[in-house]
């Protein structure tokens, strides 16, 4: 069955790649948002939002809000500032077909594009083919609202051993090919998201849905962690490991483990370092826990802080036993049939 689809301008990539200008900064942006939405509603009141370099792959900015009122616009408009700020102009932005956000962008960055995300084209057209196959089931075939959607988006033409027959289809498809014709120009250069959709789940990995980090200040925390995991890899995580390592060594082992310690000229390998010395309005701060064992996954018993001046003290039923060893330490013990806890064993 043949459309008006085969009146879409052909589109190479060579062509395509003709039409972004070589000095262009060009960027795709998204939020991400800490709870899952319905599909209809989004009523989220945190979430986040990334500016990844199309060029490098690389998170440039991001941003973390707790309010729900315009939230991605604003995060975009702030973002973008913060980079010409820097002296750093984004000429072409790529994004999802939402409106909002470039109608807040364009009164302060009159020269910036908008390019669409083909992911959310593809999307919608899917969308649309699997509403129509409601009342036309010869979309229903399996495999035929993929080819359509190729055909869709790529300029070759896609053949098939089988056509559709069907009028009225063929209506409702040259009806999506002229509303697609209208919007040719800006389907000619497409962008993508997928870059932030990656960030997204990684964000989703440190800071999971299901639990309510939105509404803590752990949020940017595990943000900055997705954005080093972004852009250096899992390495940021031994990278910070060989930094403290490091440290504690210069501490305890003085000029002599400094870095370019060899280059100076005459390092003094013989005084022991002296112990650091803190001004008198240094405040300290002690701390002592007790727990149900040794492990990762003990549970905390005591708690007492103590800063010189007032002290706090606290003790915790534990969900799990407390071992022998955690007993012959600490003292401290458990009777589960009493829900009490004791000092060696007297409940």
């Amino acid at each position: 069955m043949a459309t008006d689809m085969d009146s879409l301008p052909d589109i190479s990539d060579a062509e395509e790649r003709e039409a972004i200008e070589p000095n262009e900064l060009e960027c795709s942006f998204d939020a991400g948002w800490q709870t899952r939405g319905s599909g209809w509603q989004y009523s989220c009141n945190s979430g986040h939002a990334s500016l990844v370099g199309v060029q490098t792959g690389k998170i440039l900015d991001f941003d973390v809000r707790r309010s729900s009122k315009a939230m991605e616009p604003d995060m975009a408009s702030a973002m973008l500032r913060n980079l010409r700020a820097h002296g750093y102009e984004v000429n072409a932005l790529h994004g999802d077909s939402d409106s909002t956000t470039m109608a807040r962008l364009k009164p302060e960055f009159k020269d910036l594009k908008k390019r669409n995300d083909k992911n959310h084209l593809k999307k919608n057209l899917s969308k649309e083919f699997y509403k129509l196959s409601q009342t036309y089931k010869e979309l229903k075939t399996a495999g035929v609202i993929p080819y359509l959607t190729r055909c869709y988006m790529y300029p070759s033409p896609l053949y098939r051993q089988r056509s559709l027959h069907n009028e009225a289809l063929r209506d409702e498809l040259n009806e999506t090919t002229n509303r697609l014709q209208k919007r040719a120009t800006e389907l000619i250069c497409m962008g993508s998201t997928q870059a932030n959709e990656n960030f997204n789940n990684i964000v989703a990995s440190k800071a999971p849905k299901n639990r309510s980090y939105g509404n803590t200040c752990y949020l940017a925390n595990r943000v900055s962690a997705a954005v080093l995991q972004k852009n250096i890899g899992f390495t940021y995580v031994s990278k910070k490991k060989n930094f403290q390592q490091e440290t504690v060594k210069t501490v305890k082992e003085g000029h002599t483990y400094r870095t370019n310690a060899s280059a100076t000229t005459s390092p003094d390998i013989e005084s022991i370092p002296s112990i650091a010395t803190l001004s008198k309005e240094t405040t300290f701060i002690a701390f002592d826990i007790k727990a149900t064992g040794l492990s990762r996954s003990s549970d905390i018993t005591q708690l007492s802080v103590n800063d010189g001046k007032d002290s706090f003290n606290v003790y915790i039923d534990p969900r799990q036993p407390i071992s022998q060893k955690a007993t012959d330490i600490t003292g401290l013990s458990y009777c589960f049939q009493k829900n009490q806890m004791g000092w060696r064993r007297s409940y």
